[in-house]
């Protein structure tokens, strides 16, 4: 495979599925993904779930010509998902309470999502976490910008954090601000990458082939 292209889907998650669609959705799911989502006891984080693993079977399948429920795809300790097999494809997930993300690149790749919410002492966790130079950064900062700057350095060492780290090849960082969120992406490659995010529509998950 030769692309240097990084596919990122996103859906905002919405307010209620129907009993219908969720056994829709769940015909689609891998044993593994089942075992997972009865385990969550609560209802909101078995929506997310559901929804950002039919997400990823979905786009998965639209790049693998497959059927969503024959995609490949399981998920690691951790939750860090993966595509079996010699695909060539990597692939990342996150998610909020209100957005799913889903990327998927011929190379080493990991998206993260954070919502516009207040952090409680952004420096205290940033000296445990963050490098010397990544404080200094947000010390000088008024508290408004330094709120905006610790969203996206969080963001973007979680992005770090879901791909894999064992790449030869250099990291290449950016950064998006949409829906209320900052989405980060990381992505080993040594040239920098052409980026394609899509915003999906709830409604495509209700129409979807069988085998």
């Amino acid at each position: 495979m030769v692309s240097n292209i990084i596919h990122i889907w996103v859906l905002p998650i919405p307010p209620t599925i129907s009993p219908e669609e969720e056994r829709r959705l769940l015909s689609i799911l891998g044993e593994q993904e089942m075992s997972r989502y009865q385990r969550l006891s609560n209802r909101s984080r078995q929506i997310q779930y559901l929804l950002g693993h039919a997400l990823a079977r979905f786009k998965a399948a639209s790049l693998l010509n497959l059927f969503p429920q024959n995609v490949p795809l399981i998920f690691e300790e951790g939750g860090k998902p993966r595509l079996e097999g010699n695909s060539g494809w990597h692939c990342s997930l996150s998610h909020t309470s209100e957005l799913i993300a889903w990327a998927m690149a011929p190379f080493p790749v990991g998206v993260d999502l954070e919502g516009e919410r207040v952090i409680k002492n952004p420096l205290k966790i940033a000296r445990r976490f963050f490098s010397t130079t990544e404080v200094a950064e947000l010390e000088s900062l008024d508290e408004m910008a330094q709120q905006k700057r610790f969203r996206q350095i969080w963001c973007l060492r979680e992005a770090l954090y879901k791909a894999e780290t064992d790449s030869p090849h250099p990291w290449q960082f950016e950064l998006f601000h949409f829906f209320q969120h900052v989405m980060a992406l990381a992505a080993a490659t040594s040239a920098l990458p052409q980026v394609i995010v899509e915003k999906v529509v709830y409604q495509e998950f209700l129409i979807f082939p069988v085998p």
